[in-house]
């Protein structure tokens, strides 16, 4: 690894300490709470090309991508010691958050006529993660999860065919 790697990912890390720092301090309840957020998951996403480039950090050989549960539990797992990636508790709650998060940015798109398209589609990112890995938690993750949605669907146009016309 040269030196100047390892700079940009001693940079990096430091920003994202620095973030998490900013990030704590702030309520989630403010309105500049998914500002904070977003410039905390920029610097994560930052930290994590740095480890990437460093040779640290490695895709999966069979898809060519990152497994989101070992890089969530990489990433999160000095953050909240007590829980994990496979506490449904925790997850549950995260989810609530990051949809939280969605409501809030509708919200101000919807009341200030503001542009925040990337923003929105950040904390849709951020709720598939935690869908994903608390379905993992229940043995649905992945394709399991595609095909249960499917069921589910095919229930429900199977209770409301006359209101459809079927």
């Amino acid at each position: 690894m040269s030196m100047e790697t390892q700079n940009i990912e001693f940079d990096a890390v430091s920003e994202l300490a620095q973030r998490w720092s900013v990030l704590q301090r702030v309520a989630v309840v403010e309105d500049d709470y998914a500002e904070h957020r977003s410039r905390y998951e920029g610097a994560m996403y930052r930290f994590i090309k740095a480890i990437e480039q460093n040779g640290r950090l490695k895709p999966n050989q069979d898809t060519g991508s990152f497994d989101i549960f070992a890089l969530h539990e990489k990433m999160t797992s000095h953050l909240f010691p007590a829980y994990s990636n496979t506490d449904e508790r925790f997850l549950a709650l995260a989810l609530c958050g990051e949809t939280g998060e969605l409501a809030n940015l509708v919200k101000k798109r919807w009341r200030d006529g503001a542009d925040l398209s990337e923003e929105i589609r950040d904390e849709i990112a951020d709720i598939r993660v935690y869908l994903e890995l608390l379905a993992k938690c229940f043995g649905i993750e992945g394709d399991k999860l595609d095909e249960r949605v499917q069921s589910k669907l095919c229930k429900v146009v199977e209770k409301h065919r006359a209101r459809l016309g079927g």
